[in-house]
C-alpha cells in the first residue's frame, strides 16, 4: 500500500531547462535535511540532457531513499530521472517514450551559422550523451546485454511502452493502482 506524505513529495511536470533543476534542487535540499524517504512524481517528458544527467545523479547520491512514480508521460530524460528512483512505480495510463537523444537548444530556433569546431564538438558530445544515456536506461532497468541491444535498436526506432510494457522489460518496480496496491511481474512476484 502506498504512504503518503505530501510534504515529502516533488511534482516534476515541466520540462527540463537549468531554471527547472533550481526549483528542484532547492525543494530537494530542504528535504534532504531529514532522512525520511522523499517520493518524486515524474510526468516530464524531457529536455536538457545534461539537467538529467544531474539531477539522476542528485537522486542517485543523495543518501535518502527515493521513490518516483511515473503517471502520463514519461520521456527522454524525464525517463533518466524517473529511473533513478530507488523503487520506480508506474500508474496504470503512463506511457514511457524511448528515444535517441538529440542536441538542440531554443536560440537554435533561429537560424545561426555553426563554426566547424563547435559542430563537431556538439557531434562528440552528442555521442557520448547517447551512450550514457543508452547505459543509464540498461542499467537502471536490471537488464543484461541482450536486452542492451534491444535497448539501443528501440531508441533508434523512438518506441513508446505502456505501463505493463515497461513492467515486464524491469523499467519500473510495479504499477500503482487506483486501490493503492501494487501490481509486480510475475518474476518479481516470486522474488518476494
Amino acid at each position: 500500500m502506498l504512504q503518503r506524505n505530501i510534504e515529502r513529495t516533488i511534482f516534476l511536470v515541466e520540462p527540463l531547462t537549468p531554471v527547472i533543476f533550481s526549483k528542484f534542487t532547492e525543494k530537494f535540499a530542504k528535504l534532504l535535511e531529514k532522512s525520511d524517504p522523499i517520493t518524486l512524481w515524474v510526468s516530464c517528458q524531457g529536455g536538457d540532457c545534461y539537467v538529467g544527467f544531474a539531477m539522476y545523479d542528485l537522486i542517485r547520491v543523495a543518501g535518502v531513499k527515493v521513490k518516483t512514480i511515473g503517471s502520463g508521460e514519461i520521456g527522454s530524460m524525464g525517463l533518466i530521472v524517473f529511473l533513478a528512483g530507488e523503487e520506480r512505480l508506474l500508474t496504470p495510463n503512463t506511457h514511457i517514450f524511448l528515444h535517441e537523444i538529440a542536441r538542440y537548444h531554443a536560440e537554435d530556433a533561429i537560424p545561426r551559422k555553426i563554426k566547424l569546431t563547435e559542430s563537431q564538438q556538439m557531434t562528440r558530445s552528442l555521442g557520448y550523451d547517447t551512450q550514457k544515456y543508452r547505459e543509464l536506461v540498461n542499467r537502471c532497468s536490471r537488464n543484461n546485454a541482450e536486452s542492451e541491444m534491444r535497448i539501443q535498436k528501440w531508441m533508434e526506432e523512438e518506441i513508446y511502452f505502456s505501463s505493463e510494457e515497461a513492467l515486464n522489460w524491469n523499467l519500473c518496480d510495479g504499477i500503482l493502482l487506483e486501490n493503492g496496491e501494487i501490481q509486480r511481474s510475475n518474476t518479481q512476484a516470486k522474488q518476494q
